[in-house]
């Protein structure tokens, strides 16, 4: 994901055309005078939430992730942050509710310092982002949760690309999951992702079937160097378009 340093511009009136897909990437790093502002928009259950946490990164991170949200879904919405009110699935998976219900969807990941959002008009759209760093057991887990066409692709694989493609494997099922709002809890044995890196992101099979795979987008993301992280839509034909957020009340083009 490369950033253009463009103009700061409002959040204010944000529109989405029915085939993109905007993704915004934020730093969980933020000054005290910015995640004081960010939990003044946070409605009371998710201040309760927040205090629950122990370790005060983990708290502000929290208030950080979830008051950004507020402020873009308010900018598509034209509504006040603090106005917005959710609905989850019954595996936890949120969407706008009320008056707002089916305006736009969106889906969260965050991962160390970073944060992503993607925003769009499908509601089965999921994303995912992981720190890449070494994983003592990493051929154990991959054993337990890759299909065996992923794990002969990541076994096939020179050493030095080994942990990125795990990664890589390991975003793109997590953002399939989260599109249809299982979880973890679908078996992710049961379907294909590409993980070869810098090859196409693509959904490969569900369930053996390549034509049920083909009704699905999947982009590969690259907020940095560091991360692997990867976005999932129902449907053909999307478009990406990324986004930085600098503050409460703007943006930076990407």
């Amino acid at each position: 994901m490369e950033i253009d340093n463009g103009e700061t511009g409002s959040l204010r009136g944000l529109t989405i055309n029915d085939r993109d897909v905007h993704i915004w990437r934020a730093s969980l790093k933020q000054s005290s005078s910015i995640v004081r502002e960010l939990r003044q928009v946070l409605s009371r259950d998710e201040v309760t939430r927040a205090a629950r946490f122990h370790f005060a990164h983990d708290r502000e991170a929290f208030i950080v992730a979830r008051g950004i949200l507020r402020w873009l879904l308010a900018g598509y919405v034209h509504a006040e942050p603090h106005q917005l009110t959710f609905w989850y699935e019954s595996l936890g998976k949120p969407h706008l509710s009320d008056k707002f219900a089916d305006q736009v969807h969106f889906n969260v990941s965050h991962s160390r310092d970073l944060v992503l959002f993607a925003i769009g008009h499908q509601p089965k759209i999921g994303i995912d982002i992981e720190h890449i760093h070494p994983i003592p057991d990493m051929e154990q887990i991959a054993a337990r949760n890759f299909s065996p066409r992923e794990n002969a692709q990541l076994q096939s694989l020179p050493p030095h690309m080994t942990l990125e493609g795990f990664f890589t494997c390991w975003t793109r099922k997590e953002a399939y999951v989260k599109a249809i709002g299982t979880g973890v809890s679908y078996p992710l044995q049961d379907f294909d992702v590409s993980l070869i890196p810098d090859q196409p992101a693509k959904l490969l099979s569900m369930a053996g079937s390549e034509a049920e795979a083909a009704c699905w987008s999947m982009f590969d993301l690259k907020p940095s160097s560091e991360y692997a992280a990867a976005v999932v839509i129902e449907g053909t034909g999307y478009s990406i378009v990324y986004r930085e957020w600098a503050h409460p009340r703007s943006a930076t083009t990407i």
